[in-house]
């Protein structure tokens, strides 16, 4: 099978559908989650912060979700593929966590570091200075001047339903194949439009095997347009629309936006034209 991530899926577009994921998992009464939350005088970001309101949403939390860990208050960090964790920036994670408890006033000891990484950073895990401990699959744990820091190793999670919003960022290809398969076959539809935005080709052809392909298919069609629209640069959204398409819905002022003498004027008809005349005209009108 070609699981070839897409090209345009790079770091810059992992992030964003990381975010997404975590936002739908957490979303609830009682779970207030912020992400790129800045602190410091540099504007240093945060990626998400995770605060418990409530003691049912936290016992719930950890129940149900990867963070058992978690506490009050929650800062998380995503490292991925393209972003791997160094030990200078396990420092600078540690020094982001404890400038957002001075601005928040917010005790050490109700609060939690987490770092997610795709792989497994084994030069950081193997520094006695910093003392990381493997505490179960996937999970390691030290204590970082007082602040109780998790790092998560994504690909040593165990293929479970409760590790699915976490193991469809796994760095190893066949890892990636190994739960886009199993998703499908438990029919976990909700993680399918993720799955294809990271690894198009490959969910496809999973899709194409399973014989819920047509319910498959069904659900992608109503629901990815419009979970992953946020991650959709402006040249995917248009691609393949004619113009009447790519016009419908904007008054005169915002389908003129952007485009140039070109752009307006190529592969148009006769109608089409006279059309654009007649929307140049409205806009010399508005100004």
């Amino acid at each position: 099978m070609n699981n070839e991530r897409d090209s345009q899926t790079g770091q810059s577009a992992i992030d964003p559908i990381f975010k997404h994921i975590i936002t739908a998992l957490f979303q609830g009464q009682g779970i207030n989650i912020q992400t790129e939350v800045e602190v410091g005088l540099f504007s240093l970001r945060i990626d998400v912060v995770i605060c418990i309101e409530t003691p049912e949403a936290l016992h719930a939390l950890r129940d149900q979700t990867p963070y058992g860990h978690f506490l009050t208050d929650n800062v998380l960090e995503f490292k991925g593929p393209g972003d791997r964790l160094t030990i200078d920036g396990f420092y600078r994670i540690v020094t982001r966590s404890f400038q957002y408890f001075l601005e928040h006033d917010v005790s050490v000891s109700d609060m939690t570091g987490t770092i997610i990484c795709t792989g497994t950073p084994r030069k950081v895990l193997s520094q006695s200075e910093i003392g990381f401990q493997k505490i179960a699959e996937g999970y390691y744990f030290c204590n970082a001047l007082g602040l109780k820091l998790y790092l998560i190793a994504i690909n040593e999670l165990p293929i479970e339903p409760m590790y699915y919003s976490l193991l469809l960022f796994a760095s190893s290809k066949a890892r990636s194949q190994e739960i886009i398969e199993e998703i499908v076959r438990n029919e976990r539809v909700e993680y399918i439009p993720y799955a294809y935005r990271l690894y198009p080709k490959l969910t496809e052809e999973i899709l194409e095997m399973s014989d819920k392909y047509t319910q498959n298919l069904e659900y992608i069609a109503q629901n990815m347009g419009q979970d992953l629209l946020p991650f959709i640069s402006n040249e995917d959204r248009v691609r393949g629309l004619t113009l009447a398409q790519r016009l419908q819905g904007l008054d005169a002022k915002q389908r003129l936006q952007g485009l140039s003498l070109e752009d307006r004027i190529r592969d148009l008809s006769d109608e089409e034209r006279r059309a654009l005349r007649q929307l140049l005209a409205d806009q010399e009108s508005d100004t």
